[in-house]
């Protein structure tokens, strides 16, 4: 009894203080602004691999949106996604944004030689649940990413805030107004 009041505590600290607000909205509106920021933050610091999954048309959102709504626990072995929550749950949210850098540049070689989105996919699915050794992920993610101040992290969630606000307002006035 009491392990299941301390987890269901956790988790109204994960959803309401962690995560970004409205990651699990109707609208998935934070999961939205997420996507952004990473895709962002993917263009920053791997501005190559960016501009290839651009060119086969994979949006990061393709990519990551699994790891960030099921915070990775379906994406990477079970020891590998229970250090993440461990580091999430230490760190914040902006674990989340380093480890999808972190995935993305140590399957970048692969992902180089790829020429089209569907085999990008199926390759990350594979990279992301081979990735055993958490110490060597981990590594890669707070050490070899670079700095990602909080403040440049919510300086471009603020714009991504304004985008996906615009683009769910747009998708709104659709449906409210269809043309049949």
């Amino acid at each position: 009894d009491k392990d299941c009041t301390k987890t269901f505590w956790l988790l109204v600290v994960l959803l309401e203080q962690v995560l970004y607000p409205g990651t699990y909205a109707r609208n998935l509106d934070g999961c939205h602004v997420e996507m952004g920021c990473l895709s962002q933050l993917l263009q920053q610091t791997q501005p190559k691999l960016a501009a290839h999954l651009q060119a086969l048309g994979c949006e990061a959102s393709l990519l990551a949106t699994d790891w960030y709504l099921c915070l990775f626990a379906t994406s990477l072995p079970a020891e590998t996604a229970g250090r993440v929550w461990d580091c999430l749950l230490l760190e914040g949210r902006k674990v989340l944004h380093r480890l999808a850098l972190a995935l993305l540049a140590k399957a970048a070689p692969q992902l180089m030689q790829l020429d089209n989105a569907g085999e990008v996919l199926r390759c990350m699915k594979l990279f992301a649940a081979g990735r055993h050794n958490r110490d060597e992920l981990m590594a890669a993610a707070f050490n070899d990413i670079g700095g990602l101040p909080r403040a440049r992290i919510a300086k471009i969630q603020a714009a991504e805030e304004k985008r996906v606000s615009a683009m769910l307002e747009a998708r709104a006035a659709k449906q409210s107004n269809p043309t049949y």
